[in-house]
């Protein structure tokens, strides 16, 4: 890990029925992608590596590719973003949902 660079952290959320419910999360709390995983070792692909996805990086950073301008972490099952990072989502979407907040 880079401490000079942004970290997106790719989780899973929930598992159910043997999926894995994942988000990529931005560690300003923003979330960039959301997908159902049958396996966790498709987390990083069906997150981050899709050329559809390739956009919504650009977008927040400007460049596509984990190291460039960001550094990607794929955290193991069970594992969660830092708790700072939960918070400022949490703070996104109770602004998203009364923007008197």
């Amino acid at each position: 890990m880079t401490p000079d660079l942004p970290t997106v952290y790719i989780y899973a959320a929930h598992q159910f029925a043997g999926d894995h419910s994942v988000y990529a999360m931005a560690d300003d709390g923003e979330v960039l992608a959301v997908h159902i995983c049958s396996e966790p070792k498709f987390f990083r692909g069906d997150l981050h590596d899709r050329e559809y996805r390739h956009a919504t990086y650009e977008r927040k950073y400007g460049a596509w590719g984990d190291g460039g301008t960001y550094q990607l972490r794929v955290l193991d099952v069970g594992s969660t973003p830092p708790a700072e990072v939960l918070e400022r989502n949490k703070a996104l979407a109770v602004g998203a949902a009364d923007p008197d907040a």
